[in-house]
């Protein structure tokens, strides 16, 4: 399994509406899922997901196939990559 201290800066974000928690074993929602197949990643390459709660989550693909794309969520980090302006 990857090294979850810290994210490659290549690492694609995904968002991912619920079920965050380190050390979680997810299936990605199907546009999620969609995204991994277009870039082309293959199992153990490592994301990034977040949730728009706050932070984001580094983790590692598991599977990618028919049954769904696979994921082991790791360690939070609490930054936040949203822009601080209002936007309307």
């Amino acid at each position: 399994m990857a090294n979850f201290r810290e994210k490659p800066a290549n690492a694609p974000r995904l968002w991912v509406p619920e079920g965050l928690a380190s050390g979680a074993h997810l299936v990605l929602p199907e546009r999620a899922a969609r995204h991994v197949a277009a870039l082309r990643l293959a199992p153990d390459d490592a994301v990034c997901l977040f949730d728009g709660g706050g932070g984001e989550w580094h983790a590692t693909l598991t599977r990618i196939g028919r049954g769904g794309t696979g994921v082991h969520v790791g360690a939070h980090a609490a930054l936040e990559r949203e822009s601080p302006l209002d936007i309307t």
